[in-house]
């Protein structure tokens, strides 16, 4: 014999609400568990111009503070993407483009790539996100001894903020950012010497963990990831 319970769900309840999240999350499974591209894995960061060191530099403390979701990170051999000589050089979207592709050729196994360049990007942005090429593109620009902060701070902080992208659709840097300076991470920073609050900071806002929490994500696992970024913006000797 079976049987049939009914329940009445309020959509205005608080509970309701809790045990509706929890059978989504239950139904789909964590954010941490979601299947990165099959036949893709992990992050790997990408040099060019002389970064590899820098790169080299952050890439075990990050593969400490998270095993799971950096454990495979990795540096890849340096590459070249025909852009202009001279680390003054803005790159022209044309190129941009240019240097992902040099990056995908080089490296075509990982799930997120994450170039860096010296070269400042067209519209002075700290990085791009190319979602058909599954790439970042952050520009080193400004990290030449002109920011107090040591340049492994910003390193770090790039390659969480899109290695993060291996959660899956529940993350969302984009949608997270704010103009308003907070000293957190999804800080948007129209001001650019403001990347020092968020990186000296190292944290999320109320606002910006709560959507986090809500969708699904391993707060206190980016909670770790931030304390790394903290700790490196206090370092007083870039390890360049």
């Amino acid at each position: 014999m079976s049987v049939v319970l009914r329940l009445t769900l309020r959509a205005d309840d608080p509970e309701t609400l809790r045990l509706i999240a929890r059978l989504v999350r239950r139904a789909g499974g964590p954010a941490r568990s979601r299947r990165r591209p099959a036949g893709r894995r992990g992050v790997v960061l990408v040099p060019t111009d002389g970064l590899g060191g820098l790169l080299r530099s952050v890439a075990p403390r990050l593969a400490a503070a998270d095993p799971e979701l950096f454990g495979d990170l990795r540096v890849a051999p340096e590459v070249e993407g025909g852009v202009p000589d001279g680390r003054s050089a803005v790159l022209a979207l044309r190129e941009e483009a240019a240097l992902l592709d040099a990056a995908a050729r080089a490296c075509p196994e990982p799930a997120v790539r994450v170039v860096f360049t010296p070269h400042r990007l067209h519209d002075n942005w700290f990085s791009h996100w190319d979602g058909d090429r599954r790439s970042a593109l952050v520009s080193m620009a400004d990290w030449d001894g002109r920011f107090s902060v040591p340049p492994p701070a910003f390193v770090a902080y790039q390659a969480v903020l899109h290695g993060l992208r291996l959660l899956g659709a529940g993350y969302d840097p984009e949608g997270l950012a704010h103009l308003e300076t907070r000293g957190c991470l999804f800080d948007f920073c129209r001001n650019r010497p403001d990347v020092e609050i968020k990186l000296q900071a190292g944290d999320f806002c109320p606002s910006c963990a709560a959507a986090m929490t809500a969708a699904g994500l391993p707060v206190r696992r980016l909670l770790r990831l931030a304390r790394v970024i903290r700790r490196l913006a206090g370092t007083l000797v870039s390890a360049r």
